[in-house]
């Protein structure tokens, strides 16, 4: 196989990404993903302990691979909570890390003893600042507006090796054996949120009515990847299409607190047999959002 061909080989063995933090830019194409497992569609799954406080244990098991999930709240979410009932500003954090192996069998295709391979690792950080100014009983106020802003990184490595049946001809010399590649990215995004309410105090301490936010969401991306013997190749490109737009109701607190997620830490790992043409696939990433 030649290095040319060898590389949608890299694409294809990889995942599919998934939103990481703050909904505001997906992780580089190749990455384990943080809290999303690919291809499993769990069928079953069992949740344990019943206080809100104690880790959540989830296993899912269906026709494309196992998945096993540890989440654990945090004490900082009360800061998010308070902040929802009084207002002020708040900063939250978010960090993510990931490891992805997978193996491939290609002897039926490359001949005896060919395979592909590959093993990675990303990581990211996010940090947002929210803003809200909340309405007082005194002035009877009828509106209240929240805001975020924010940014983050995504980085990430990964090497890939080709392995085919090493053949030799006369006056050419041989041919095959393993040929490594490399891709690295990295991702570099944005966040804007702004939620305007609008309602009435139900009593000096309840104040409820209905809200509409919009949040946007640029992010830049850069992969380069590097075929054994040859020059680096980079591409990059600029999203700045990611908005979002939602409506809600409820209590102040109710709808405050969504500008921000719940402070916990979860752990995944994920498991893809290698069925037809996808390959062996394991994925373990842990991430933590706090306040």
């Amino acid at each position: 196989i030649s290095a040319p061909q060898a590389a949608p080989a890299v694409a294809e063995a990889a995942p599919a990404a998934a939103p990481a933090a703050l909904e505001a830019s997906p992780p580089p194409a190749w990455a384990p993903p943080v809290y999303e497992a690919p291809g499993a569609a769990p069928v079953q799954g069992a949740s344990q302990g019943g206080n809100p406080n104690e880790p959540k244990v989830k296993f899912a098991a269906d026709q494309t691979g196992v998945m096993m999930s540890v989440t654990q709240d945090l004490e900082s979410d009360k800061v998010r909570q308070s902040w929802a009932q009084t207002g002020g500003r708040i900063q939250a954090f978010e960090a993510n890390a990931g490891a992805m192996f997978m193996y491939k069998d290609l002897s039926g295709d490359l001949g005896e003893g060919a395979y592909m391979s590959g093993a990675g690792l990303n990581g990211g950080f996010r940090m947002s600042i929210l803003n809200l100014t909340a309405p007082k009983y005194e002035t009877r106020d009828t509106s209240w507006t929240a805001f975020k802003i924010g940014f983050g990184a995504d980085l990430g490595a990964m090497g890939v090796t080709i392995n085919t049946p090493v053949e030799c001809y006369p006056y050419v010399g041989c041919v095959g054996g393993p040929t490594n590649a490399s891709m690295s990215s990295k991702t570099i995004v944005g966040t804007l949120g702004i939620m305007k309410a609008f309602g009435s105090f139900d009593s000096p301490r309840e104040w409820s009515g209905w809200a509409v936010g919009a949040e946007w969401a640029p992010s830049y991306q850069s992969t380069t990847l590097t075929m054994e013997g040859g020059d680096p190749q980079t591409s990059s490109s600029f999203n700045a299409t990611g908005f979002a737009f939602n409506f809600e109701s409820g209590s102040l607190q109710s709808m405050a607190a969504k500008m921000g997620k719940k402070a916990h830490m979860k752990v995944r790992l994920f498991v893809l047999p290698a069925v037809g043409d996808m390959p062996l696939l394991m994925t373990a990433s842990v991430g933590a959002v706090w306040y």
